[in-house]
């Protein structure tokens, strides 16, 4: 993905003049890498269809953002989900549920 910015820049100089500056600059993935989408699996203690509603809600947010799909198993409770983001970053991301939740591991 590329990604194009633009930007000015100013300068206050003695006697009120301005100098402006406009440039613009191109970032690659090359220079942002990003970790590989994997599919994370999380035990998350859920208990009826409002509970992955819930968890469905916040996962939907998260999509375009690192999130690539999810999958919610709700009588084993568990969720999978493919993502580039850290374990970490989704455990906290399913703890805004306020339910409990445990990282299982890679699927």
């Amino acid at each position: 993905m590329v990604r194009k910015c633009s930007r000015f820049l100013s300068w206050f100089y003695p006697g009120n003049e301005v100098v402006c500056f406009f440039f613009q600059f191109i970032l690659t993935d090359s220079l942002f890498p990003t970790m590989a989408a994997q599919t994370h699996e999380f035990f998350v203690d859920m208990t009826c269809e409002g509970c992955s509603g819930a968890v469905t809600r916040i996962l939907d947010k998260q999509k375009g953002n690192g999130v690539n799909s999810f999958q919610i198993d709700l009588p084993n409770k568990k969720v999978f989900i493919d993502s580039s983001l850290t374990p970490d970053e989704l455990l906290a991301t399913l703890q805004k549920s306020k339910k409990e939740v445990k990282y299982v591991g890679l699927k």
